[in-house]
C-alpha cells in the first residue's frame, strides 16, 4: 500500500531523523469545532519541538464573554487532545493564538515560509 500524508517539500525532518507531516497534524486540530486554521512548524528557538499557530473565530458562540487567557486555554486543551492521538514525537508543545487569518495562495494553500518569516519576526 502507498499512503500520501503530505508535500514533500512541507516535511519537517526532526534531529533523531523521525519524519513529520505537518498537514496530518492540522487536519487533525481543524476538526475542532474551536480552530478554523491551524499552522504546525518546527520553532528554531524550541529545537525539535513542534509548534502550532491556532486561528480562531470571535464569532464563535463559545468564545462570547471570554477572555484571551480562557480562549488560550480551551485550545490548547483541543490540542493536548490532538496530542493524545499521535505519536509522542509528533506532539504539538508550543502554542500561538490569533484572529488573523493565515497568509495563503490562490489555491488556499498556507504559504509557510511567509508565515515562519512572520512568526519569527514577531
Amino acid at each position: 500500500f502507498l499512503f500520501v500524508t503530505g508535500r514533500i517539500k512541507d516535511m519537517i525532518v526532526l534531529k533523531n531523523g523521525k519524519k513529520i507531516f505537518p498537514q496530518e497534524l492540522e487536519i487533525l486540530l481543524n476538526n475542532s469545532s474551536y480552530i478554523e486554521e491551524s499552522f504546525v512548524y518546527l520553532s528554531p528557538a524550541q529545537g525539535d519541538k513542534l509548534c502550532t499557530k491556532l486561528v480562531y473565530s470571535v464569532d464563535n458562540d463559545s468564545f462570547k464573554g471570554k477572555s484571551e487567557e480562557e480562549i488560550y486555554e480551551i485550545l490548547k486543551a483541543e490540542v493536548k487532545k490532538v496530542n493524545l492521538q499521535i505519536p509522542s514525537y509528533k506532539n504539538i508543545y508550543e502554542v500561538k493564538i490569533t484572529t488573523e487569518p493565515l497568509i495563503k495562495t490562490t489555491t488556499q494553500k498556507i504559504k509557510r515560509h511567509e508565515e515562519i518569516r512572520k512568526i519569527i519576526g514577531n
